[in-house]
């Protein structure tokens, strides 16, 4: 454990506390509209998958270019759901 970096378990714990925060804002005992508990779990979610894409699956460290896609998808595809689940 020497020199270990801790940005494993901090990125551990902000997904457990994300996850968390997700199934609060579901819990049927929130008088909150469902298009705000909606969109706030597909946020929670698609900072999810940007942590893990990026620390998990180190494309933090990888080619710019290939990042920069990775960056792309997730705010690309996040918005696209967010959009339609707005619409809908």
């Amino acid at each position: 454990m020497n020199g270990a970096s801790p940005l494993p378990r901090t990125v551990w714990i902000a997904l457990v506390a994300l996850t968390l925060l997700a199934y609060v804002f579901q819990l049927e005992g929130l008088a909150v509209a469902p298009r705000f508990v909606g969109t706030a779990v597909l946020i929670t979610a698609f900072v999810k998958v940007r942590l893990i894409g990026l620390h998990y699956m180190e494309l933090k460290r990888t080619v710019l270019p290939l990042r920069l896609a990775f960056e792309a998808w997730v705010v690309m595809l996040g918005g696209a759901l967010i959009t339609l689940f707005a619409l809908v």
